[in-house]
């Protein structure tokens, strides 16, 4: 990642500029490229329209917790 400040090419991720010290938070955020990502970064939880959440008993196996998530 380029520092706009100093010109430094910092590691991907850096939060600051190693060189200058430039906060580059602000430049290591993802753009979404279609529709799709777009609603993935910006909808909320809300948005998906969520049921109730499904619980199954202690002792439960992963196969028929995962049977009980897709008959409900």
């Amino acid at each position: 990642m380029i520092c706009p400040r100093c010109g430094f090419d910092n590691l991907p991720g850096q939060n600051e500029c190693r060189r200058c010290l430039c906060d580059l938070t602000a430049l290591d955020r993802p753009e979404p490229h279609d529709r799709v990502e777009s609603s993935l970064m910006q909808d909320t939880v809300d948005q998906l329209r969520p049921g109730p959440p499904v619980t199954v008993p202690l002792g439960t196996s992963v196969a028929q917790a995962v049977q009980i998530l897709i008959d409900k």
